[in-house]
């Protein structure tokens, strides 16, 4: 948005990128704002509208910003219609060098923006967001902590790419360097998450554009069918909208919790029985030390003895930081999942190699394992290679796998009520002895499988 651009063929150019319902818009919104005794509209009154959504310097410097677009304006107190549609073609529809060079005179008055007024810009974003999706019916559907801390961890998190790309050795550590345009374009291509919210907060603030047509990502999933008198999550809504927004796009509209420790105890037939064939899901892990961690499986899960899952699966740590890790093809080793096995880990596991995981919970669900992992590219999570569990959750995203209905619609034998009976009687090889009863399943030749039955 500099200020050499000529006011007229401006004005003509962007005429072309709103719609004519965007143009009556905007000339109801400058209808609104204009002063009683002129045509213009004054700083006061933009400053009203920023101020609902950004802090009063990011709107200060937006409206040097939208002054400074007409070389021929020479009071810039006031704002004529024809500018302020101008500035919002730039502001709502610029391609990403204009959106660079927008975000780096909001963030600082020098030449080059510090770690610091970055961090300040992404913060003053991300509360803005948040004001914004306080109104959403899906948040209605969760309990889920809303602090401080929850966003200067977003804003570490999508501060990542531009501070510490490709997760360089010195990642948590403010970089001693300045940021420039060229910079912070570089960070917005890669930075999808970063674009949308700075896009949403914008289409909020000026709202010419029909609630429908905004860029709705990153979107908070509905919660389905959870008693929160008794249950509370380990997500805070920094950690929620990460992971939804890393999942496949036609996953991200429904959660559900299919297993936790807080409810269900800490019974790992259970958790398995409870996640199988039930559609793609996230294990979170809280260690005894307060770190937060886990996977997301990309597929259905069954117990098997080879690894499962697909390039879409990844790895994440919430706290202390948050971070996502996604799997980059060295290896196909994406989710692992086994129980009453003699030779092969009994476990859960995402990533590396058997024995070896990037991530793993134990059958005896009171401890895991972390190492560095190559299939996702990342550091050991936990503060230790072995850790101790706090609590665990995991949560089915996307709609329910048809295959779950008929896994649940097995003939049940008399000890299939209690499923930690019938794992353990099969771990000490007395059982169970009703398995020829089984006529209608299609997996009894798959011990995994029978076992859960």
């Amino acid at each position: 948005m500099g200020n050499n651009i000529g006011k007229h063929g401006a004005f003509i150019d962007s005429q072309k990128v709103f719609s004519a319902g965007e143009k009556d818009n905007i000339i109801k919104l400058c209808d609104k704002l204009k002063s009683e005794k002129s045509n213009e509209i004054p700083l006061n009154k933009f400053k009203e509208l920023v101020e609902l959504y950004l802090p009063n310097y990011i709107s200060d410097r937006l409206y040097t910003q939208i002054c400074n677009l007409n070389t021929l304006l020479n009071d810039q107190k006031n704002l004529s219609t024809e500018i302020f549609m101008v500035s919002l073609a730039h502001i709502l529809k610029g391609n990403v060098v204009q959106r660079a060079h927008l975000v780096l005179k909001l963030a600082t008055e020098n030449k080059a923006a510090t770690p610091l007024e970055m961090i300040g810009f992404t913060q003053a974003f991300i509360d803005a967001y948040f004001s914004i999706i306080k109104k959403s019916v899906n948040l209605a559907t969760w309990n889920i902590k809303i602090n401080t801390d929850s966003d200067q961890r977003l804003a570490f998190h999508l501060l990542a790419e531009l501070f510490w790309p490709n997760h360089a050795a010195n990642e948590g550590t403010l970089p001693n360097k300045e940021y420039t345009e060229d910079d912070i374009e570089r960070w917005l291509q890669n930075s999808i998450m970063t674009s949308s919210i700075i896009n949403r907060v914008f289409h909020n603030v000026f709202p010419i554009t029909p609630a429908e047509e905004r860029i709705a990502l990153p979107i908070i999933p509905l919660c389905e069918k959870l008693d929160w008198s008794k249950f509370g999550t380990v997500m805070d809504l920094s950690s929620l909208i990460v992971l939804n927004n890393n999942c496949p796009s036609d996953l991200r509209n429904v959660w559900r919790l299919l297993y936790s420790t807080k409810l269900n105890g800490e019974s790992f037939v259970r958790l398995i029985r409870h996640i199988t064939y039930a559609g793609p899901c996230i294990l979170i892990v809280q260690e005894k030390n307060g770190n937060v961690f886990g996977g997301f499986a990309s597929r259905t899960l069954f117990p098997k003895s080879q690894f499962q899952g697909s390039e879409s699966s990844y790895l994440f740590s919430l706290k202390p930081h948050i971070r996502i890790y996604h799997a980059d093809g060295n290896n196909g080793n994406y989710v692992y999942i086994n129980i009453n096995q003699q030779t092969l880990p009994n476990c859960f596991g995402f990533g590396g190699q058997l024995n070896y995981f990037g991530v793993s919970v134990d059958s005896n669900m009171q401890t895991g394992t972390s190492t560095k992992c190559l299939t996702y590219k990342s550091p050991m999570l936990s503060e230790k290679s072995h850790f101790d569990i706090e609590s665990i959750e995991v949560w089915g995203v996307g709609p329910e796998s048809s295959e779950r209905q008929h896994f649940l619609q097995k003939r049940f034998s008399l000890l299939d009520v209690d499923p930690d009976v019938t794992a353990m009687l099969t771990l000490l090889n007395k059982g169970p002895h009703s398995e020829g009863m089984r006529e209608d399943d299609p997996n009894s030749s798959t011990p995994e499988i029978r076992n859960l039955l």
